[in-house]
């Protein structure tokens, strides 16, 4: 069964195989495709709570208890 053709509108990408990204890289040509470093959803207000967390985290660990909370920031 052939699938049905899919029109993507944008890309926007974060995450490379090789970082930074190599001047050399096609997608750096592409015209509907944001390219950002890694850490394009951070911003103070996000990021913030999420060291507080962290370190309430490593002191629970540190005290014998279990981390509460668990952030994954990408």
């Amino acid at each position: 069964m052939r699938r049905p053709a899919v029109r993507r509108g944008a890309a926007g990408l974060d995450v490379f195989a090789m970082e930074p990204i190599q001047p050399s890289n096609p997608l750096l040509g592409l015209d509907r495709v944001v390219l950002t470093p890694h850490v394009a959803a951070v911003s103070a207000d996000g990021f913030a709570p999420s060291v507080e967390r962290m370190i309430a985290n490593l002191r629970a660990i540190h005290d014998g208890h279990a981390p509460r909370d668990i952030d994954i920031l990408v």
